[in-house]
């Protein structure tokens, strides 16, 4: 999920982010690359969202905003993110905390993301600045083949 186009500022008005003050939590959304997560700037959380689906499926370089969350936003994509584990699995979660065995019903999960009141696609977060690498994982995981 991006922010609308018309309502993100020129990367050049931005501030451009090190990468190294940038962990991530858990990725929302993958494609080719992440293209939504929640990451950590600076201990703060913020969502992290593809600058331009554009890039995507090409060679062109993939940039990331970063986008401040408040706490009530926070805890809600946290909520967001226990489901998902609860029921999908914890493919995308490099947080450091133990997982829990998946339900075996992701369905329960999807039904209850389409019933979720949607945040328009462009979210209203205020920018934090912009990055050009992605994000290391908080802690990285052992990932084995099922």
């Amino acid at each position: 999920m991006s922010r609308d186009p018309g309502s993100v500022p020129p990367l050049e008005s931005l501030v451009e982010l090190d990468a190294a003050e940038v962990r991530s939590l858990w990725i929302m959304d993958w494609y080719d690359g992440p293209l939504e997560a929640i990451v950590t700037y600076r201990g703060e959380p913020c969502r992290m969202v593809i600058y331009d689906e554009n890039v995507i499926a090409t060679d062109q370089a993939w940039r990331w905003l970063l986008l401040s969350l408040d706490a009530e936003t926070f805890r809600e994509e946290k909520a967001w993110h226990a489901l998902f584990l609860k029921h999908v699995g914890g493919h995308g979660d490099t947080t450091g905390e133990p997982l829990p065995e998946p339900s075996g019903h992701p369905e329960k999960f999807y039904e209850m993301q389409k019933a979720r009141a949607k945040v328009a696609d462009a979210h209203s977060e205020p920018i934090v600045g912009y990055l050009t690498v992605m994000p290391e994982p908080l802690v990285p995981r052992k990932w084995s083949p099922a």
